[in-house]
């Protein structure tokens, strides 16, 4: 599982999917393949943005390439509450499963349900292995907007689990 699964589950979520594209070329395993594939996803952010009115910077994003059987490259992203409050869930879906699947190929994007927040994020974040055993990196993508939200939730569970001076607690 990957490292911020943790922290991820802290994040209040907008939206949820699953990207796939036609071609072989961004489907490979290569580094070229890996930045067609973060620009594709990219560019249909910043088109969703636009569409939406809403502020590329401000959305927070997790983004994750998994392979599957076939070994084709995929995309698998969270897309956070913050930054998208002049829209709904639903109408940030529905506007990037559009856009993706009329530029790229098959898509699953839906609003983040709430009621299974551990088990979606587990899902975002499971960790692949290879026939040997051995774990496959993913190259992971997290943005400076959802940096910054991850170090805000960190620092609210330190204040809250750490005494204040005043309390008269004594330090170990």
């Amino acid at each position: 599982m990957s490292a911020y699964a943790y922290h991820l589950e802290k994040v209040e979520w907008a939206v949820w999917g699953i990207a796939t594209w036609d071609g072989t070329s961004k489907s490979g395993t290569s580094e070229a393949s890996e930045q067609l594939r973060r620009a594709d996803f990219f560019r249909i952010i910043g088109k969703t943005c636009t569409r939406l009115r809403l502020r590329h910077r401000h959305l927070a994003i997790y983004a994750k390439t998994e392979w599957g059987r076939g070994r084709r490259g995929h995309c698998h992203f969270l897309i956070a509450k913050h930054g998208t409050q002049s829209t709904t869930p639903a109408i940030l879906a529905a506007t990037i499963q559009e856009l993706w699947s009329a530029e790229h190929g098959l898509a699953k994007v839906e609003p983040f349900d709430v009621t299974r927040q551990c088990d979606a994020v587990a899902y975002q974040c499971k960790q692949e292995f290879d026939a040997g055993g051995i774990p496959i990196l993913h190259p992971e993508y997290v943005n400076g907007a959802l940096q910054s939200l991850l170090r805000k939730n960190a620092e609210c569970a330190l204040s809250e689990t750490v005494p204040s001076p005043d309390t008269g607690l004594q330090p170990f």
